[in-house]
């Protein structure tokens, strides 16, 4: 049975009209799989967002006094060494000098304060805080905490924390459910042994990863929380349908949602094919990237990057040891950056020249026909 919120498509069981055709969902599935593999007129489907119902339409709401998304990154050491993640390629981290290691709660306390100040004079808030960027959240042992700050202050309307889930042991979990994280997404590298060992480059066991978000499921139930519990695939495998099926079945019974979806491309991509030779289809690419305009990415070390898959830290825009959010989310380099973009100039940036990640962008982010508007705005 295809899991309750159909994975790409996005499908909702509570919707009225679908429990018609619940018995025939998992063909209807997979068909529509198909005719979107061979169709390439079809751009920029809207997916069913991460957080919340449905997805914001950026042109609507720009400009945002306060981010829609607010990514903070506990730690950007990793124990995998995934294939098709920067952080797995040690040697091309040391060629860009990018600094590791492990945020500190002061510091993270000190983030969310001067937020939570800010944040009672705006218009627009947080939609969601997002614990992760470049590495394992799980390595830090202040994560329960920061999810239970980021609760008291009311930072956001949602928590969401993605792992892969080596470290979710009974303690750990217990400690992120009394936190009240609202959801944890478990990122799977692999649909079988061999190839996770491949793909991870360690020498974890598979069947461990799936034990431990089941038993995280079932001690959510127990414990009578609210976290949405996530499996998220990515699809490097290029396996038939009918594997990939069976993988969803079976997560769907300790899990409420399951994701399968193609690797995704990172900036800089000219320097490393993190696609690991896999096609992307041919959709629309946008000229400017929303991101700059939307969202606010604190790495590990304090310091704040435009884009959330900037692995290189090389769109740094401020550093929060020194400078406050407010300082740095309307300030002159921030500024300049989004200029750059409505300009038409984004090559003109190191890690926007050839980013693969704007070709994902989602049509509901699309702000390329009001470029004269928020050049004016922006001034």
């Amino acid at each position: 049975m295809i899991n309750k919120n159909i994975n790409l498509l996005g499908i909702n069981h509570k919707n009225p009209i679908i429990p018609h055709f619940l018995k025939y969902r998992k063909k209807l599935y997979f068909v529509l799989c198909s005719i979107l593999e061979q169709n390439k007129s079809f751009i920029m489907i809207e997916y069913k967002p991460l957080v919340g119902e449905k997805l914001t339409k950026l042109s609507d709401v720009l400009p945002l006094d306060m981010p829609i998304s607010l990514m903070i990154d506990p730690s950007n050491l990793c124990n995998f060494r995934c294939s098709f993640c920067p952080t797995g390629e040690k040697s091309l981290l040391g060629e860009y000098k990018r600094p590791k290691g492990m945020m500190s709660y002061e510091l993270y306390e000190k983030i969310l304060n001067q937020i939570s100040d800010y944040q009672k004079g705006t218009v627009h808030k947080i939609k969601s805080l997002l614990l992760y960027k470049d590495g394992e959240p799980l390595l830090n042992k202040k994560l329960p905490e920061m999810i239970k700050l980021a609760k008291k202050l009311n930072i956001c309307k949602h928590v969401l924390v993605t792992t892969n889930a080596s470290f979710l042991d009974e303690e750990y979990s217990e400690k992120l459910l009394n936190a009240g994280l609202d959801s944890l997404r478990v990122s799977v590298q692999s649909l079988t042994q061999e190839n996770f060992h491949k793909i991870t480059r360690t020498k974890l066991n598979y069947e461990k990863i799936k034990s431990n978000v089941k038993k995280f499921y079932e001690l959510r139930n127990k414990m009578k929380k609210n976290t949405q519990v996530i499996i998220s695939y990515v699809d490097s495998e290029n396996f038939d349908e009918s594997i990939k099926s069976k993988f969803v079945d079976e997560c769907e019974k300790f899990t409420d949602r399951v994701i399968i979806h193609p690797v995704m491309g990172w900036t800089r991509s000219e320097v490393y094919d993190w696609r690991n030779g896999i096609k992307r289809k041919e959709n629309g690419e946008l000229k400017v990237c929303p991101d700059p305009f939307s969202r606010f990415t604190v790495n590990f070390d304090g310091t704040v990057s435009v884009c959330c898959v900037d692995w290189s830290h090389g769109t740094l825009v401020g550093d929060l040891n020194n400078e406050t959010f407010s300082d740095v989310w309307n300030g002159k380099r921030l500024k300049e950056f989004r200029m750059l973009h409505l300009q038409g100039k984004r090559s003109e940036i190191g890690p926007c020249k050839n980013c693969d990640y704007i070709k994902d962008k989602k049509s509901s982010e699309d702000i390329d026909g009001i470029c004269d508007k928020l050049i004016k705005l922006y001034s």
